[in-house]
């Protein structure tokens, strides 16, 4: 015998897992001590009624099957999972997308969304976050990056900034040392090492720089 047990989703009654029973023996021993001399005609009614399924005692609806209804459920609920669906109390697929993180790039910016409804299908417009191509996550890593630093206070900005040209200065540091030692002449490598810092730190103040909020005039009215 087997448990299924059935859970509420989003409107829709459906399979949430199936139990293997095992028997309560000692439970069983104590019952059968009472009854003894009547053994014979209650022993399976005493065996399924000490059964114990494994799996969370949950308080959801659940009805008991027999084996052979239990292993052809099972192919299907199984069947169902390999396709990212849930199975209906009705047997029937339900696409089961919660909890999946799709992309999409409306302009030059992208947008997150997490589905969080059964049988909620994924736009054709959006790219799941698991199928996003090394280019598109770096835009999106760089996109997050300039959103938090705009959200940063004035005095925060200023240290990270700070933070970030002091690394690259001690970054061009070492490409000098490193041309050096490689045999560039040391005006060289000096030259080679200012140029990418320079490089870099206009990068990293155009980064930083404080967005203005455009103010629009109408009818001679900021807003």
């Amino acid at each position: 015998m087997k448990r299924i047990i059935y859970k509420e989703i989003d409107g829709y009654k459906v399979i949430d897992g199936i139990e293997e029973m095992y028997i309560d023996a000692e439970a069983t021993k104590a019952e059968i001590r009472k009854i003894y001399p009547e053994m014979k005609l209650f022993s399976k009614e005493l065996i399924l009624k000490h059964a114990i399924y494994f799996g969370t005692n949950v308080p959801f609806e659940y009805k008991i099957v027999k084996d052979d209804e239990a292993r052809e459920l099972f192919i299907k609920f199984e069947a169902a999972a390999n396709k990212s669906c849930k199975l209906s109390a009705a047997l029937e697929e339900i696409d089961d997308n919660r909890n999946v993180v799709t992309w999409k790039k409306t302009g030059d910016n992208w947008k997150k969304n997490v589905i969080v409804k059964l049988e909620e299908k994924i736009n054709p417009s959006e790219i799941k976050e698991s199928d996003l191509t090394v280019e598109q996550q770096e835009e999106i890593n760089i996109q997050l990056n300039k959103e938090r630093i705009d959200a940063l206070s004035d005095e925060d900005r200023q240290k990270e900034k700070e933070m970030m040209i002091e690394a690259i200065l001690n970054q061009s540091i070492n490409m000098r040392s490193g041309l050096e030692i490689q045999g560039v002449p040391a005006a060289d490598a000096l030259l080679q090492a200012q140029t990418w810092y320079n490089t870099e730190v206009i990068k990293v103040e155009e980064l930083y720089k404080k967005k203005i909020k455009e103010v629009k005039v109408k009818n001679g009215q900021r807003y």
